[in-house]
């Protein structure tokens, strides 16, 4: 933590300066006023995540310390929670959520530029992520901050992302098949699990696994589902590259692309039938200590798509204080406390598990580039009419060209649709 010398020594220079011009007038001697002690107050917090982790930073003894005025109220983060929050009047002060979320959270009435605040208790802006906090800013229209990340890195500049391709070395080794190296594409992946992909010894083994596929595609093209007026854009030759790579990893695999959309699926963890897994392999590189001996497994980089970088959209996690709580500065102080280095020290550790570091591809982390993820108020719909489209056409043998077309008819309909609504 950098030390603020230069701050120091003006406030001695000055203090000694007070001191010597009233030195001689009575009643001036004696110590300075003791600084009064915060006021209590309640503060009500919105989380998106389990209350767990709510719970582990309110314990941690920098928080306990430096909070100890503060009464905290939990709440969940779900837009109809919220809403009856509002509609009782005990509306959040702070609200953790992603910022994507943010855009309906105005609609409610709640977001709130906290530029001037920031401002004003001299927020350290340089220990954010660049690319997460603009991403944060581009959903104020005119230049307003509603939010800050919810996280720091260690070092800003070399932030990791829980996205990779796992595998299952055991199964390698059983089909005397290289590893998967870094830097693969699709394509390349795919012809690797066609050839693991087998029945053997009774066990139908399968190559890959994609961690919800209709979605996590396109972010790694670096194409989104609508626009902010809800259009869809099929004339963008990404979503013909994409449909095509999803196509394949389900041709190529007698059918096969994954059960599910969940965080490293059954198959790959305690079935093992499943060779390799894109996903968020976050709970692997944490908890590495955890599986030690339970899978044999490694990582290299989430796979790309030819001729294109290794991106990723930044959506960042993001605390958002509202328009509406009567405790706007002290709610501040809390995000800064949460932030502080002392509390981010133990994120920073969960990412240098020794077990992960030690034994396994621990770069394969840090080479993706995060991309500006402007989100739609349409996405959704986008993404689950894509999701429909794309099991018609794995399944139905529908073509890549009428797929493409049924998507921007239906999801453009059910946008006026919500319009209207």
């Amino acid at each position: 933590m950098r030390l603020r010398r230069g701050l120091t020594g003006l406030t001695l220079i000055y203090v000694a300066g007070l001191l010597a011009a009233c030195a001689g007038k009575e009643g001036s001697a004696g110590e300075p006023p003791k600084e009064e002690p915060p006021k209590p107050v309640t503060i009500k917090i919105a989380w998106s995540v389990p209350k767990e982790q709510y719970n582990k930073i309110l314990e941690h003894p920098y928080v306990k310390q430096n909070l100890a005025h503060v009464t905290f109220e939990f709440m969940g983060a779900g837009f109809t929670e919220v809403e009856q929050s509002i509609v009782a009047g005990s509306a959040p002060d702070i609200i953790q959520t992603n910022a994507s979320q943010l855009r309906k959270y105005g609609e409610m009435g709640l977001t709130y530029d906290m530029n001037a605040l920031l401002k004003q208790q001299n927020v350290n802006m340089n220990r954010f992520v660049a690319e997460e906090l603009n991403a944060i800013r581009e959903y104020g229209p005119k230049g307003e901050l509603y939010g800050v990340p919810n996280a720091i890195p260690e070092d800003p500049k070399a932030v990791v992302t829980p996205f990779a391709l796992v595998y299952n070395k055991d199964i390698f080794d059983k089909f005397a098949t290289p590893y998967p190296k870094d830097n693969m594409t699709w394509d390349q992946v795919i012809d690797l699990a066609r050839k693991m992909t087998r029945t053997d010894g009774g066990i139908a083994y399968k190559g890959l696994d994609i961690h919800n596929a209709p979605r996590y595609l396109p972010f790694a093209y670096g194409i989104f589902f609508t626009n902010q007026e809800g259009k869809v854009d099929i004339a963008n030759p990404g979503w013909a590259e994409v449909l095509r790579v999803y196509k394949r990893a389900y041709d190529e695999q007698d059918g096969y692309l994954s059960p599910g959309s969940g965080y490293l699926t059954e198959s790959f963890l305690k079935t093992k039938n499943v060779a390799m897994y894109a996903g968020n392999a976050e709970i692997l590189v944490v908890d590495a200590d955890k599986y030690e001996g339970q899978v044999n497994w490694d990582l290299v980089t989430f796979p790309k798509f030819a001729n294109r970088e290794l991106v990723w959209p930044s959506n960042p996690g993001a605390y958002s204080i509202t328009q509406t709580s009567k405790h706007k500065e002290e709610a501040l102080r809390v995000i800064t406390a949460f932030l502080s280095d002392e509390v981010q020290q133990e994120t920073w550790k969960m990412w240098k598990n020794p077990v992960f570091l030690s034994s396994k591809n621990y770069k394969a982390i840090q080479a993706m580039k995060p991309l500006k993820y402007i989100a739609s108020p349409y996405d959704t719909i986008g993404n689950t009419e894509l999701s429909k489209k794309l099991n018609d056409m794995v399944k139905k043998g529908t073509d890549i060209n009428t797929t493409l077309r049924g998507w921007k008819e239906e999801t453009e309909k059910l946008v006026e649709q919500e319009k209207r609504k």
